[in-house]
């Protein structure tokens, strides 16, 4: 997925890396963190076509669902 984020001028942050919580209980088993460029970019990316195959693929195979949208980063 790297060529597909890099057309819409994403960029990972983080992937898949070790971390900590260090407060609270949310439990994920994976953390994926991304740059945007703009609200619109990530929009684009996630109506792009080659995204929906993929983001089905993931969904029938995952319990994860959790997503966010942070501003100011």
């Amino acid at each position: 997925m790297p060529p597909l984020v890099a057309k819409h001028g994403g960029d990972y942050l983080a992937h898949g890396g070790k971390f900590e919580v260090l407060t609270g209980d949310w439990k994920p088993n994976r953390i994926v963190l991304f740059k945007w460029p703009s609200r619109e970019a990530l929009r684009a990316f996630m109506s792009d076509l080659g995204y929906q195959e993929w983001n089905n693929l993931r969904e029938s195979v995952s319990t994860a669902n959790n997503r966010l949208l942070i501003e100011g980063l």
